[in-house]
């Protein structure tokens, strides 16, 4: 590890580029952070006292040389140096003096003489790539609407309402001072420094940590390929917040374990450790594949419009705990061929009648998360069975608050529930409908009526 404090515009000058790996979030600060930033240069910029304010850290892996260019891959400071970089753009554009330009454009902003994919200094993510190519290039009627494009138009806004001079606002940018880390790839863990950088878990979701340990550890060129391949894929699949959830699924069904909401990205790690036969590539693949099958849970489309019928049931009834059982019985299906899609359709219904009875119990539904996370383990007990007969002979030697209720016990409660005020009760109602008529029937706008006062009396 190297580390030393340095002049930010020192730090950026020479013929060198930044790249944001894939790993990093897109460069997403806002107006309370830029404005912070721009009040900072202003009164370092009017104060003949201070020679310098430290703006922060930026940390660093050096990525391969080419001749005499240096490529920098950053961990950790990018939002303060993308930020710097807009400020020096927005300065470029308005100052009247041309030598001044010149040097920020030449010195800061751009290699000058070198080969095009080198020619900007900063490579920010992909989705920000093209924007911040076309500001640099002047194009900005061409950019799409985004943080960068944002905080640039902010910097000129603020500049033009400042009482300095953009040439003052220079001289305060002159003033700021980093403490660079360089990391030396072959003995330091990247990985290791970014978690405790991010410590807090500001901004960083359990699925961002576990794709970023995936993928920090590869070459920049290799992380490129791998974002692209698998970890762009499953976010078309899955949005942001739901990644998360679907990983702690993924790992329920694989360690028969329910890893805590916060503590799935630690459970990851245990998980991934102790495999043998997976590298990074491997096990994106299957989260991809996977993915996809959980996409099909959650907008009931999968390429089986029985099956989606079932899938959707099963959204109404709100019964998430299932997903890591059906990741199983899916794979089964869809992959590897061993059942079919009658077979899934099937054992659905039995899913769908335990859940569906227990609710009309009124029984907890925490007590389903242990039944369905062990499922695909309990079934092994059955060879020889089909698979429904399988998960229906697991679910019905459940005991206590796990149990599965007969006809008897539901009836039972049947006679003393309110089902008025339960909340499934119009899908109870549209279910007995389709079984017992051949209209169709347009649910939609139908409502619950009682037939018998709400309060009884002996008349």
């Amino acid at each position: 590890m190297k580390a030393d404090n340095l002049s930010f515009l020192e730090f950026i000058e020479g013929k060198r580029t930044f790249y944001i790996p894939v790993y990093q979030r897109n460069y997403d600060w806002k107006r309370i952070q830029c404005k912070a930033l721009f009040k900072d240069i202003e009164n370092i910029a009017t104060d003949e006292n201070r020679s310098s304010h430290f703006l922060g850290t930026i940390v660093y892996v050096e990525g391969e040389s080419l001749a005499n260019f240096r490529k920098f891959i950053v961990i950790d400071g990018q939002q303060r140096l993308t930020s710097i970089m807009l400020l020096l753009k927005a300065v470029v554009d308005l100052t009247d003096n041309e030598d001044l330009k010149l040097e920020i454009e030449q010195s800061y902003l751009t290699n000058r003489f070198s080969p095009e994919p080198l020619k900007i200094k900063l490579k920010p993510m992909k989705q920000d790539a093209g924007n911040f190519h076309k500001l640099i290039n002047n194009q900005i009627k061409d950019m799409e609407e985004s943080q960068i494009l944002l905080n640039y138009n902010l910097f000129k806004d603020l500049m033009e309402e400042s009482a300095l001079s953009p040439e003052e606002i220079y001289q305060g940018i002159q003033k700021l001072e980093i403490v660079y880390i360089q990391l030396a790839k072959e003995r330091e863990n990247p990985q290791l420094i970014f978690e405790s950088l991010n410590s807090t878990g500001l901004d960083l979701t359990q699925a961002d940590l576990i794709r970023n340990y995936l993928l920090m550890g590869q070459d920049y060129n290799q992380q490129e390929r791998l974002y692209s391949d698998y970890w762009v894929k499953l976010e078309r699949l899955l949005p942001d917040a739901m990644i998360s959830d679907f990983i702690r699924d993924y790992l329920t069904l694989k360690t028969k374990t329910i890893p805590n909401k916060d503590k799935v990205y630690i459970s990851f790690k245990e998980y991934y450790q102790r495999i043998n036969n997976y590298d990074s590539e491997g096990f994106l693949e299957e989260l991809k594949t996977y993915g996809e099958y959980y996409s099909w849970f959650k907008y009931c489309n999968s390429p089986d419009e029985e099956v989606n019928k079932k899938l959707s049931q099963l959204q109404r009834l709100k019964s998430t705990v299932v997903y890591p059982f059906l990741l199983n019985i899916f794979e089964d299906c869809y992959m590897y061929h061993n059942i079919d899609t009658s077979m899934i359709c099937r054992t659905l219904d039995v899913i769908l009648s335990y859940v569906m009875r227990r609710l009309l119990c009124e029984m907890p539904a925490n007590a389903l998360n242990k039944v369905f996370a062990s499922m695909a383990k309990d079934i092994g007990r059955y060879d020889g069975e089909d698979l429904c007969d399988k998960v229906a002979l697991v679910l019905a030697g459940k005991k206590g608050k796990a149990v599965f209720p007969d006809d008897i016990l539901l009836k039972e409660k049947l006679m003393l529930r309110n089902s008025y005020k339960f909340i499934h009760i119009k899908y109870i109602l549209e279910q007995i409908e389709c079984k017992q008529g051949k209209e169709i029937v347009n649910f939609d706008e139908l409502t619950i009526e009682h037939i018998m006062p709400q309060t009884l009396t002996a008349k």
